[in-house]
Parts: C-alpha cells; structure tokens; sequence
C-alpha cells in the first residue's frame, strides 16, 4: 500500500483560513486570495478538491 499524497501548506491554509474567514476570526491576509493563488500554483487531484472546500464557504464557487 502506498502512502497518501502529501499535501503542501497552502491546502492546508486555504482550507483553515477560509473556516476561520466564516467564524469571522481576525486574519493576516485574506483567504480568497491564498485559494485562488493555490488553484492557479498547485496541481493535483488533492489540490483541486482542498480549493473546492475553501471555495465554498467563500462564496467563490463557479458555476
């Protein structure tokens, strides 16, 4: 069996910060901004669904 791919820091962040955004926690940048330049940085599958998640709380979700 296989170990699961390693995730970088910005999924991580993406995804933290954006649950911390929505719980309206003070931040030291914003995260939209981190999702959109971990979409347009980072590849893989992982990746994909990690912005998907932060996507949504957002409100950055595309049609």
């Amino acid at each position: 069996m296989s170990p699961a791919p390693a995730r970088t820091a910005h999924d991580i962040s993406s995804r933290a910060l954006a649950w911390l955004h929505t719980n309206r926690a003070p931040l030291p940048l914003h995260p939209a901004l981190l999702t959109e330049h971990t979409s347009l940085t980072s590849g893989g599958n992982r990746t994909i669904l990690d912005t998907a998640i932060a996507r949504r709380p957002l409100g950055l979700e595309t049609a």
